[in-house]
């Protein structure tokens, strides 16, 4: 995957100003631009439900990145998703915290379909979704 920084057109779209500057950690291929995250994406369907279903999230137990729409109102331009930058650290060993955490998350999907394009995806996430969702 690319990781060159998202062209100016890109920012404007998403009405942000500034300089990208990468984000360390992950596939390296994510910029901060004042109070959002630009990352390049693989699959426009897959970008679109997921930027869909955190706008639906609601649950005081976690939090989500809220996603930025662009000036003409889709969640993608030209490759690229923008979303809200959420401070926040490590919190080594916390384990039964996480096992909570991710317990609230997991209510909160129930009775969430089975998107459709997980059939299409061949990637490295795709194997784990499948065993997730069956």
């Amino acid at each position: 995957m690319d990781t060159s920084p998202p062209r100016p057109e890109i920012l404007q779209a998403f009405n942000l100003s500034g300089k990208p500057i990468r984000i360390s950690g992950g596939q390296g291929t994510c910029y901060q631009v004042g109070s959002a995250v630009l990352k390049p994406i693989e699959n426009e369907e897959e970008s679109n439900w997921i930027a869909d279903l955190n706008a639906k999230l609601v649950n005081d137990a976690f939090s989500v990145p809220k996603y930025i729409r662009a000036e003409d109102g889709s969640w993608v331009v030209n490759g690229w998703v923008a979303y809200e930058f959420v401070e926040g650290k490590h919190k080594a060993g916390n384990y039964a915290e996480a096992i909570i955490i991710s317990q609230e998350f997991h209510k909160a999907l129930v009775g969430i379909p089975k998107p459709t394009f997980f059939e299409k995806r061949n990637n490295v996430w795709s194997v784990a979704d499948r065993i997730a969702w069956g």
